[in-house]
């Protein structure tokens, strides 16, 4: 390869690594233009009978995306759009002013204890679920089959002191114990901590994940 070809690639990197560096702190105006649209198709898709102004703020670099205000009723919603081609939704404020914080904490706990029953190992189980404000009857409880915004997280540790082979075992127990009762899960993460209380080992899982891959720390 000549040597002006080889200066081609190298400015060609150059100015790609530039490019990247500037949208990852300044943003771009066709990346802007992107996420207006994104926005704006995602509340009329999301609240389709709700009233809204959108506001376009400056891209946001702490934050990673362009944020918008979302004026409804007199309040002020943040909504940041992040992704090269600004159509990933970051965070949408609206949703989580709508979200039941106390009924939430009720069936995560709810979820917990039976989750904790099922296991044929001593644990903590904490579960996050999440519901929206006027969508669950007073008296609601948390099943198996219970239907809530999205599939529910746990974090699981296991208070007995173990070795990596048989956290492995657990973790695979836990997954088949799990599918096995049909519990609806994005992801789940296990940890166990040493006799000195440390994290000695830990793992994760979505339901779709065919085999278990252990993390060890040394103490």
């Amino acid at each position: 390869m000549t040597n002006k070809k080889w200066k081609i690639l190298w400015l060609s990197g150059l100015l790609t690594l530039a490019l990247g560096v500037y949208n990852a702190l300044f943003g771009n105006p066709f990346s802007k233009v992107l996420a207006t649209t994104t926005a704006t198709h995602y509340l009329e898709a999301t609240y389709p009978t709700m009233p809204f102004t959108l506001d376009a703020r400056a891209y946001d670099v702490k934050k990673g995306g362009y944020e918008f205000l979302v004026t409804v009723e007199g309040e002020q919603y943040p909504l940041v759009i992040n992704g090269f081609w600004g159509n990933k939704i970051k965070r949408d404020s609206i949703y989580e002013a709508r979200l039941d914080q106390p009924l939430m904490k009720q069936l995560g706990q709810q979820a917990s204890e039976q989750i904790t029953s099922w296991l044929a190992y001593d644990a903590k189980v904490e579960v996050y679920i999440e519901v929206t404000k006027g969508d669950y009857a007073e008296d609601v409880t948390w099943s198996p089959a219970f239907q809530a915004n999205h599939p529910l997280v746990a974090f699981i540790t296991a208070e007995t002191p173990m070795t990596a082979q048989q956290f492995e075992t657990k973790a695979e127990q836990t997954k088949q114990i799990l599918n096995s009762k049909r519990v609806v899960y994005e992801y789940i993460t296990l940890t166990a901590k040493g006799e000195n209380g440390d994290v000695m080992y830990t793992t994760g899982f979505s339901p779709n994940d065919q085999t278990i891959k252990v993390k060890t720390f040394e103490s």
